[in-house]
């Protein structure tokens, strides 16, 4: 079998890469956004006895806050008419989520120890109900609406604000850590290859292969939880991999 798939590779050398240019269109067209669909959760086991009594909690007594939200004014206090109005339309971005209700407000409730001692600053203290991850994806979707100008900003912090700020962070550094290793990684393989064209194939193949990876994960986002952290063990493996395998071939054969 793989002699007869080696055979034809050798073959129907532009068969094979008109199958394999399909396949990484497809690919790239999958994965375009599959950090979106990717998990943040999953550090807690559902069945232990601290999850259960989370969710009976949840149930009964209504939940503990996991997303707090801070509406701080730059110049004046929260009593102000202008901060006031960017707390109620926030607490509105949150009321539009079924799934999401406010527990405490400072300006709904008058709460002191929810306002800070200079009075720049209040808290609304949101409970969104439902599994981690679709926690996070509904978090995700208040924080991307919060209201704000240049006076008055919201920003987002407890449990669901640091998992939304985790994954944004991971997507943005891997964009990052991956224009800077392309280029680095491709000088040393110039000097540890001696020329320009072996020191390309193991980079391309790299490449390659981060492409379908993206691909395959955005396949498995549709049957199973995937973490974030997969897109950079793909990331990792599939350049790593393909380096090594290009340096084993090429001592191989000198």
């Amino acid at each position: 079998m793989l002699r007869t798939i080696a055979q034809f590779c050798v073959t129907r050398p532009k068969a094979v890469l008109g199958a394999v240019g399909v396949l990484l269109i497809l690919c790239i067209a999958l994965g375009s956004n599959v950090s979106e669909r990717l998990g943040v959760a999953g550090f807690s086991n559902p069945d232990s006895e601290s999850s259960r009594a989370a969710v009976l909690i949840a149930d009964k007594f209504g939940g503990t806050p996991n997303l707090v939200l801070e509406v701080q004014s730059k110049q004046g206090n929260v009593d102000d008419a202008a901060v006031a109005a960017v707390a109620d339309q926030t607490q509105k971005v949150v009321a539009d989520e079924p799934s999401a209700k406010v527990v405490s407000s400072y300006w709904r409730d008058h709460a002191t120890d929810l306002r800070s001692q200079d009075g720049q600053s209040g808290l609304i203290m949101v409970q969104i109900s439902g599994t981690e991850d679709q926690a996070a994806k509904t978090a995700r979707r208040i924080i991307n609406d919060l209201p704000g100008d240049s006076n008055v900003s919201v920003q987002a912090g407890g449990l669901l604000g640091l998992q939304v700020e985790t994954e944004k962070q991971v997507s943005g550094d891997l964009v990052i850590s991956e224009a800077m290793a392309i280029p680095v990684t491709l000088v040393f393989l110039v000097v540890v290859f001696g020329g320009l064209v072996a020191a390309v194939l193991p980079l391309s193949l790299g490449i390659t292969s981060i492409i379908a990876a993206l691909g395959v994960l955005a396949i498995l986002t549709r049957i199973t939880d995937v973490s974030v952290h997969a897109l950079t063990v793909a990331t990792a493996f599939g350049l790593g991999l393909s380096i090594d395998f290009g340096l084993l071939m090429v001592s191989r054969f000198r």
